[in-house]
C-alpha cells in the first residue's frame, strides 16, 4: 500500500530552551515521528513549508519512525528575535504539516564581542611570542 500518512514534527527547541543566543551557531533539538519513517528534516527562519525537492534537506539514513536529535544550526546575523521552523519527511516523500516552531533572541552587541577572538583566531602569532611581540 501507498504511505500517504504524513510525519508528525513533535518538538523543538534551541540551546535547550534558552531565551537568548549570543552566538548565530545554535543547537537544535527536534523530534518527530512517522508510522514507517522519517528520512530527513529541514530546518529554516521562513515559515513557507518546504517541497520535498528542495535544497536544504538534511537526510536520515537508515530512516527512523521516531527521530529526536540535536543538530547545528546558523541564525541569520541580524539582531532581534529568531524564529526557527522544523519539517520531517518520511521515506514515500511526505512533508510533515504543521508548522512547529520556536522562538530565540539573537543579541548583536554579544555577538560583536564574541567575534573579535574569532577574526583576530590567534593565528598569526608563533607559539613562543606573546601577543604584542613583533620580530623585526
Amino acid at each position: 500500500t501507498d504511505d500517504t500518512t504524513l510525519p508528525i514534527a513533535t518538538g523543538i527547541k534551541i540551546n535547550d530552551g534558552s531565551a537568548e543566543a549570543n552566538s548565530i551557531q545554535v543547537k537544535v533539538s527536534i523530534q518527530g515521528n512517522d508510522d514507517v519513517g522519517i528520512a530527513g528534516y529541514y530546518l529554516s527562519e521562513s515559515e513557507e513549508k518546504p517541497t520535498v525537492l528542495r535544497d536544504g534537506w538534511r537526510e536520515i539514513n537508515p530512516p527512523e519512525k521516531v527521530y529526536e536529535k540535536t543538530v547545528d544550526f546558523n541564525l541569520s546575523e541580524t539582531e532581534g528575535e529568531k524564529t526557527v521552523y522544523v519539517w520531517f519527511r518520511d521515506v514515500a516523500g511526505n512533508v510533515s504539516g504543521e508548522k512547529l516552531n520556536t522562538k530565540i533572541n539573537l543579541k548583536k552587541d554579544d555577538l560583536s564581542i564574541n567575534s573579535v577572538p574569532i577574526a583576530n583566531g590567534g593565528q598569526n602569532q608563533k607559539a613562543d611570542q606573546t601577543p604584542g611581540d613583533h620580530e623585526p
